[in-house]
């Protein structure tokens, strides 16, 4: 079993989250922020200095991602997860007793239900993707904002934190420190740093200059692929192309998801 050999910038990004109880990671998708968070929970471990962790991530990170990156390297065998997802969660909830619960984001009212962070008690936050709660309004979001006093760590993970631009980053930031760096409610956050151009509807405008204090506010907290500093230590992007003929109804899937930016799987939305 081979141990993790982290990169220059793996460690230094370790190293941050955990001199920054709250803190976000922005890394590219393929710059191992997963092992980076369970090399930052091994030494919390280690000093007896974390109860329990859990981990919010989209339904597929639960199940392929978490664990199987575990299982990789020996240094992260200390730490046992529990993946409270899919049909038999309820049923692993009753026999958690593990480091780490990793539960999705569309499971997060089940999980209040169910008594999940009774159950766990964890003292550790950790959201995979942090842009699946950049909504404000969103349930997702509502639902974490009422956990966050549970939390003395807080950790949010993405390589995308402002998809469809900067007013994307208010409801994340929250979650790292509860407004702290961009006000603690989002109407502030939007007199502050926008301008509504809209007739009738609004229109919400970055002011000028506003990017470039936004930027400044948060990065106390945040760990930033496109620093220089950290861009440095990045190996080069390899680009790796693969084909993928798909059978004709799932092509037909793929078409629809491309048409109306959703689509409904079984159970789940995919957006």
């Amino acid at each position: 079993m081979p141990s993790w050999e982290p990169k220059e910038y793996q460690i230094k990004a370790m190293q941050f989250a955990l001199e920054h109880a709250n803190c976000g990671l922005f890394l590219g998708m393929g710059a191992g922020k997963t092992s980076i968070v369970l090399g930052a929970l091994t030494v919390l471990k280690a000093k007896s200095a974390m109860r329990r962790a859990i981990i919010v991530a989209p339904a597929r990170v639960c199940s392929n991602v978490w664990e199987p990156e575990r299982d990789k390297w020996a240094d992260f065998h200390g730490l046992s997860i529990s993946v409270l997802h899919g049909p038999k969660k309820d049923r692993l909830l009753e026999a958690f007793d593990h480091d780490i619960a990793v539960i999705s984001v569309d499971s997060l009212l089940w999980a209040v239900k169910a008594g999940v962070f009774e159950k766990v008690n964890p003292d550790i936050l950790i959201v995979d993707e942090s842009s699946f709660v950049k909504s404000h309004t969103s349930q997702r979001f509502r639902i974490l904002r009422s956990l966050l006093p549970r939390f003395t760590r807080r950790i949010i993970l993405t390589g995308t934190p402002s998809p469809n631009g900067a007013m994307d980053l208010w409801a994340q930031m929250y979650v790292v420190d509860r407004g702290a760096a961009l006000e603690p409610y989002v109407t502030k956050f939007r007199l502050k740093y926008f301008t509504d151009v809209g007739y009738g509807f609004p229109d919400w405008q970055l002011q000028e200059g506003a990017e470039a204090k936004i930027a400044e506010r948060i990065k106390q907290s945040v760990f930033r692929a496109d620093d220089p500093e950290v861009r440095a230590l990045l190996p080069e992007i390899q680009h790796n192309e693969i084909a993928v003929p798909l059978p004709p109804a799932v092509r037909a899937q793929y078409e629809k998801l491309a048409r109306e930016f959703f689509l409904a799987l079984g159970d789940e939305v995919v957006m």
